[in-house]
């Protein structure tokens, strides 16, 4: 996590700190607790670069793909585009080449990210993979895909996986899809603020208390 995420609780929720790096960690818990600190939707582990996208960045993808994403996708690409996700698998009745009851999962792609969903065309030649799906996480060997093959809206979400699992539904929809996400234990937002803060130099620390003075007073 960059300093920048940290920098932009205190900015967003107009925390009464100005001298972090004099503040003891119980000290900022409760701050934080108190300001009932929230990410912008509770699946994402929030990245402070990854801005949502706009209706028409969704439109423009929709009409590049050729498909209508399903609404909760557009809503959680609004929210934030892609990334990191506060879960770690989907459970499955088949065997993977993850594990004999799951399939890791531990992101989203989205719209601008590094890989993203617009490059589905290009990883399904290079791939061989079946058309008509949209990538929405994987990592060359495993792929999790919305199948639009036999749908033309509110598609499936299915497996590929081509060393054990060959190709599998996960979902019959990608709402049943999020649901359906695990996580060995759940994750506490304070505790993940608290330990990326406390891996911060000293140096880092002092930029962003100046960085929160000057934004409270401009």
């Amino acid at each position: 996590m960059k300093h920048g995420i940290v920098l932009a609780q205190f900015e967003k929720l107009e925390l009464p700190i100005d001298n972090l790096e004099f503040i003891e960690a119980d000290d900022l818990r409760a701050e934080l607790e108190e300001a009932n600190l929230e990410q912008d939707h509770p699946i994402w582990m929030m990245d402070d670069e990854s801005k949502g996208v706009t209706d028409k960045q969704i439109k423009e993808a929709e009409r590049k793909l050729g498909v209508k994403l399903p609404a909760l996708y557009v809503e959680l690409l609004k929210s934030q585009d892609g990334g990191y996700i506060q879960y770690e698998a989907f459970p499955t009745d088949f065997p993977t080449s993850w594990a004999e009851d799951h399939i890791n999962v531990n992101e989203l792609y989205g719209i601008r990210t590094e890989t993203n969903i617009l490059d589905s065309p290009a990883i399904i030649k290079e791939w061989d993979l079946p058309e008509n799906i949209i990538l929405i996480s994987g990592d060359g060997h495993t792929w999790i895909a919305l199948d639009y093959r036999e749908y033309s809206e509110n598609p499936p979400v299915i497996l590929i996986d081509e060393d054990v699992a060959g190709v599998q539904t996960l979902a019959a929809n990608f709402e049943d899809f999020i649901n359906g996400l695990t996580v060995d234990e759940p994750m506490d937002w304070v505790d993940y603020i608290l330990y990326e803060a406390s891996l911060l130099d000293e140096t880092t620390k002092l930029a962003i208390a100046a960085e929160v003075r000057n934004g409270r007073t401009n």
